[in-house]
């Protein structure tokens, strides 16, 4: 029977605590760096005022999730380009 090898992808999830600079610089350079395939930031702190092209990472599709309302939490997923990015479900929490 033969052996069969899965390409798994490489998944960085990390808890930012403010996505602000220096912190983004430092984690986009990462992602980079590591080739990852998805990655993802929780308590991104992330709000209206933020906007999204500071948060961009080349080669990624951003998916951003703000908590309104209320300071902190927020997610940010990035997914690497060689992935197609149909559609994103919003869901409420």
């Amino acid at each position: 029977m033969p052996v069969m090898k899965w390409d798994l992808p490489k998944v960085l999830l990390t808890n930012l605590r403010s996505a602000a600079v220096p912190k983004f610089d430092d984690f986009a350079t990462c992602v980079r760096q590591q080739q990852v395939d998805v990655a993802g930031i929780s308590e991104s702190w992330c709000h209206k005022d933020v906007p999204s092209s500071m948060l961009n990472i080349d080669g990624y599709n951003m998916v951003r999730r703000d908590r309104e309302n209320r300071r902190g939490g927020g997610i940010l997923l990035y997914i690497h380009d060689r992935f197609p990015l149909q559609g994103v479900v919003r869901a409420a929490y």
